[in-house]
């Protein structure tokens, strides 16, 4: 699916979020459902949050992070996206 291109300060750091999530769970070999399995969050919420449909609160990423086996601030670093 295509994401939309952004186009504030905030959407540039959503779409970096989306982007570095699927980047990790593609590293991880996990699919929606391995990595729903793992954070307890269902496949659409994560699929919304991939695409830019929804911005995740803190506590979504805490849990992201932890399945992912990377620190928070992974999706919040600049230079690698």
């Amino acid at each position: 699916m295509h994401q939309p291109k952004p186009s504030s300060s905030s959407e540039i750091i959503e779409y970096r979020i989306a982007r570095r999530i699927r980047q990790l769970r593609a590293a991880h070999e996990l699919t929606l459902k391995g990595l729903s399995d793992l954070t307890g969050l269902s496949k659409g919420l994560l699929s919304k949050i991939e695409n830019c449909k929804v911005s995740p609160p803190i506590g979504t990423l805490s849990k992201l992070a932890t399945a992912l086996s990377v620190p928070i601030s992974e999706f919040f670093r600049n230079g690698r996206f």
